[in-house]
């Protein structure tokens, strides 16, 4: 089992690496049932418990291992306890599913951000922090926005359009009939669509 979890490993973070798409859930769930089966062996040969008890919450330890692999590097929460409840057709492991998932959660956070955010940081995404920075707590808007605002509006000319992407603006707000925000567009995009 542990070669098993090894290769699975080995292959989730090489083909992550190199952008193929081919997933990350599933090997995730592979690996941590991996993981949950070399526990359950260790437990077993150290004599923690007995082979009837593992007959009966096997398959119990197996699906807390799965989520707590799953959030460690997702840092997803309810989704994967639902789906692995789903899984397991079993409504009883939820206090020790939010137990094993909250753990992962926050020993995740101790040591680095989830794989999602650094995949969406990589692509150089604006994304939100959980916190303002202290250096920019009492900054007003006015002092970094433009005070020339160009919108567009959400169903717009080609010829608006083309005036917009002229501006020395990064994106542009959408504003619909009644100038009420409504959704925001990118420079790059809006060429891309030209």
């Amino acid at each position: 089992m542990f070669m098993f979890g090894v290769t699975w490993y080995f292959w989730t973070i090489t083909t992550y690496g190199i952008n193929v798409p081919s997933g990350l859930f599933l090997p995730g769930m592979i690996v941590g049932t991996a993981l949950g089966d070399l526990y359950v062996h260790i437990i077993l040969e150290w004599g923690w418990v007995d082979a009837a008890h593992l007959k009966s919450f096997r398959v119990t330890y197996l699906a807390l291992a799965m989520a707590a692999m799953l959030a460690g590097y997702t840092r997803m929460t309810y989704s994967i306890i639902v789906i692995t409840m789903e899984t397991c057709q079993s409504v009883s492991i939820f206090v020790p599913l939010v137990l094993a998932v909250g753990t992962a959660n926050i020993t995740g956070d101790a040591f680095t951000r989830s794989l999602y955010e650094r995949a969406v940081r990589g692509k150089q995404m604006p994304i939100l922090v959980k916190h303002v920075p202290h250096y920019h707590k009492f900054k007003r808007a006015s002092e970094i926005m433009n005070p020339s605002v160009v919108s567009l509006k959400a169903v717009d000319t080609v010829e608006n359009i083309q005036e917009a992407i002229k501006t020395k603006h990064h994106g542009f707000p959408i504003v619909n009939n009644a100038e009420r925000a409504v959704g925001y567009i990118s420079k790059n995009y809006l060429i891309i669509l030209l």
